[in-house]
């Protein structure tokens, strides 16, 4: 519906402060109807309701303190100001970067279930890699994707939304960064829950509800488990185990246990622009915990895919046909001819600096410290 822009109702600088301050106030984006009511108690039944909804809507999509974060059927608005939803450990920036790897033709996401599926059921089961868990973020892959709203505006950068524990009758306020260009997307502000609730390999559903903003969030409930798991460290700033109960149904292959995973605490807890660098991740991962086949002069490892895929969403997400890309991209990486997903790493060796004895020294030394 269109309205003459002289025929709308005049919203002030006061109108606009008022709006600002009952969104700081409520400590999270409001729906417009909210802000009515709120406001200036117009209701619905009222024949200018909706002709001052789409003027108190134009006019705060002109403002630069407000943004617009809704979704179709929703129409929700953020003020500068706001405090920032989701973990505070992983920049947009970075996380853009970190799942720009779906943007780039790898994701695989849909091999088991067809987005179709996902949008008749109106809803979707899967499992937590351990980057997802420790920062309470999903990638927004093809499968996440068909089951969230889409954005309603062409710029739209994000969206806001509210998601619901029926079994710990909690509500999270969660925000939809879509993907741009060559940056990925990525749905964050589960961390609480996840922590709380969950581990690493734990089987969620993620269904929508009546409302448009609005989503549900459980796990399938198993009786008490405990094993040693792997965890991270944040003052120490390093990947080390500890005894954790759990009530989860889990993905063994994902649930990163002592016994099976005894490598991982040896993984660099890599600040986030080292993670960035897929070159640099993946021969860290070989390192650390692929099977020394070499000397110790010229080392060569090996590391089965299954691995490689476990061990490289800690560090950060990525999906698997990424990593196959990745090794197929770099000659210093050769499947075995007989077991294709187990490759081989053949590290290039170290070349001569050329420098004098005392040189030497100063680069041995710099290196020493920079590790430490």
């Amino acid at each position: 519906m269109c309205y003459p822009e002289d025929s709308l109702t005049n919203l002030g600088k006061n109108d606009l402060r008022r709006i600002r301050e009952d969104i700081i106030e409520a400590g999270r984006p409001l729906l417009d109807t909210t802000i009515i009511a709120d406001l200036y108690y117009h209701s619905q039944r009222n024949a200018d309701y909706e002709g001052f909804r789409f003027a108190l809507n134009y006019r705060l999509s002109r403002e630069k303190d407000f943004e617009y974060v809704g979704v179709p059927g929703a129409n929700l608005w953020s003020a500068k100001g706001l405090p920032a939803i989701g973990s505070k450990r992983v920049k947009a920036s970075e996380m853009a970067q970190l799942t720009s790897y779906l943007t780039d033709g790898f994701d695989d996401s849909l091999n088991d279930q067809s987005a179709e599926a996902i949008r008749e059921r109106g809803e979707l089961s899967r499992y937590l890699t351990f980057f997802e868990w420790v920062y309470g973020v999903l990638p927004l892959d093809a499968s996440l994707a068909a089951l969230l709203p889409p954005p309603v505006l062409a710029d739209q950068r994000s969206a806001v939304l509210q998601i619901e524990s029926p079994q710990h009758y909690t509500s999270y306020t969660v925000e939809v960064r879509y993907p741009t260009g060559n940056r990925g997307g990525w749905l964050q502000g589960l961390e609480e829950f996840f922590l709380e609730y969950l581990v690493a390999g734990s089987l969620i559903t993620l269904a929508r509800t009546a409302e448009p903003d609005v989503f549900t969030i459980i796990y399938e409930e198993a009786a008490e488990d405990s094993d040693r798991l792997l965890a991270l460290d944040e003052k120490k700033n390093k990947f080390g185990f500890s005894d954790t109960a759990f009530f989860t149904t889990v993905n063994e292959e994902l649930l990163l246990s002592q016994q099976r995973y005894n490598r991982l605490k040896n993984l660099k807890a890599l600040p986030m622009n080292e993670r960035r660098k897929q070159d640099v991740v993946l021969r860290h991962i070989f390192e650390v915990m692929g099977d020394q086949v070499g000397t110790r002069s010229e080392p060569v490892y090996q590391l089965d895919m299954d691995t490689l895929y476990v061990a490289y969403n800690v560090l950060r997400p990525a999906s698997r046909s990424y990593l196959q890309s990745l090794l197929e991209a770099d000659p210093a990486y050769v499947p075995d001819a007989s077991t294709p997903k187990i490759f081989t790493f053949t590290p290039k060796p170290e070349e001569e600096t050329g420098e004098d004895d005392e040189d030497d020294d100063d680069v041995m030394a710099w290196n020493y410290d920079d590790n430490e």
